[in-house]
């Protein structure tokens, strides 16, 4: 339906970051070849050096509290 719309013209673009096969496949992106002037960024919203820092010290943590 969305696809329909875009190239209906009904809607005059589009912006996607969350797909149903991720990492995105070129075979996936082949949906998106006759839609015009797609937008489409990978999911990394919450890929940022605090969040890494944080992600990265809960996990040491949880492997240092399972040795004990």
């Amino acid at each position: 339906m969305l696809a329909s719309a875009l190239l209906s013209g009904y809607l005059g673009g589009d912006a996607f970051n969350v797909f149903e096969t991720e990492p995105l496949t070129i075979g996936a992106a082949q949906l998106f070849c006759e839609i015009r002037n797609p937008i489409l960024t990978p999911h990394i919203a919450g890929v940022t050096e605090d969040s890494n820092s944080r992600v990265s010290k809960m996990i040491a943590d949880l492997v240092q509290d399972r040795m004990q």
